[in-house]
């Protein structure tokens, strides 16, 4: 009986001690699912299986702190869905991951709030949109001034001024809008009707 009643305690032990294990694993797997998902939507741009092996590389190998490699395939699969060019495809995606960084840092400092954290984390596409019409992403050193810029836009309104108003107000003030000089932009930016980019004040320095 106390052999029997041992065996059932140890049985209730492994029993817990593998319930524990399995919800331990649990955020592991669902990470893995969530890049597996990520790699498949890349995947379905027509890339091939080298182009599909290269990024996984580069995501493993190019780390930025603050991003998982979940984080770093879906910047990297918006980024080749507009550049279409490996190079321009990685220099965008590590500076889009740079720039959530920074967001996320704002958000730990209490400067943003979680929602307005996480509203920029679905933006980025809207963000290289907007390098992208402004010519803006063909040179590492430009994109980078460019969404440095545009972070700080988003920070400094309280994110009432998204990359995806500014996409909105270039596609409303046609190759003016594009074409207006990088501080010029900004300073239209901030005086920027919040939520729908239709109406710009000029700002005085």
């Amino acid at each position: 009986m106390g052999v029997r009643n041992q065996l059932a305690g140890t049985g209730a032990a492994m029993s817990l001690t593998g319930g524990a294990t399995l919800l331990g694993m649990k955020p592991a797997l669902s990470e893995a699912a969530a890049y597996s998902q990520r790699v498949q939507r890349f995947r379905a741009q027509g890339v091939s299986e080298q182009q599909v092996r290269n990024a996984k590389d580069f995501v493993a190998s190019h780390p930025v702190l603050g991003n998982s490699q979940t984080e770093l395939m879906k910047l990297y699969t918006e980024s080749w869905a507009i550049t279409r060019d490996q190079h321009h495809t990685q220099d965008a995606t590590v500076q889009l991951a740079r720039a959530e960084t920074a967001i996320k840092m704002l958000g730990n400092q209490g400067l943003l709030t979680p929602e307005q954290t996480e509203s920029f984390n679905q933006l980025s596409y809207a963000m290289l949109k907007n390098a992208e019409l402004r010519n803006e992403i063909q040179d590492p050193k430009r994109l980078a001034r460019f969404i440095n810029e545009s972070v700080k836009a988003f920070a400094v309104t309280q994110t009432m001024v998204t990359p995806k108003d500014t996409n909105d107000f270039m596609k409303r003030g046609g190759s003016a809008a594009k074409d207006i000089d990088r501080s010029e932009y900004f300073l239209c930016l901030r005086a920027l009707d919040p939520g729908n980019g239709r109406r710009v004040h000029r700002e005085r320095p």
